[in-house]
């Protein structure tokens, strides 16, 4: 990730362990990179093998969020987006509520509602398998 904190005047580089793959199947599904409108420290990262990452700092250091469900995707097509309820929050405090989508056949989307620190998938978006005839 690449970051300024004086609007591009400047630049700092934080290296990831995360395969971007700007290139690979998915490319197309959507930005997976958000910046909480509440606290702009906050960020998230939806990545396409590693699951869900998250900055608390404004991207100086990053870490896979260890509650959301989905930690792998060896497709390549994993979380094509992350989005902020912003009304759900106040400005200077991080947002609680947020969605991230994954390109699964199971469940496609998740909800946490304490700010990306716990994630259940969203009533209804189970997949239902066909009872046998």
């Amino acid at each position: 990730m690449i970051r300024s904190h004086d609007r591009g005047a400047t630049w700092q580089i934080t290296p990831l362990a995360i395969k971007m793959g700007s290139n690979d199947y998915g490319r197309s599904n959507g930005e997976r990179l958000v910046v909480d409108p509440n606290d702009g420290r906050v960020l998230f990262f939806g990545s396409r093998r590693d699951g869900l990452w998250k900055s608390a700092d404004a991207s100086v250091t990053w870490a896979q969020v260890p509650s959301f469900p989905v930690k792998t995707d060896s497709n390549g097509f994993g979380i094509p987006f992350v989005v902020y309820d912003k009304q759900s929050g106040s400005k200077g405090k991080p947002t609680p509520v947020l969605y991230a989508g994954v390109s699964s056949a199971e469940v496609g989307l998740y909800r946490s509602l304490d700010a990306g620190a716990t994630w259940k998938a969203v009533p209804g978006t189970q997949r239902r398998h066909a009872e046998p005839r």
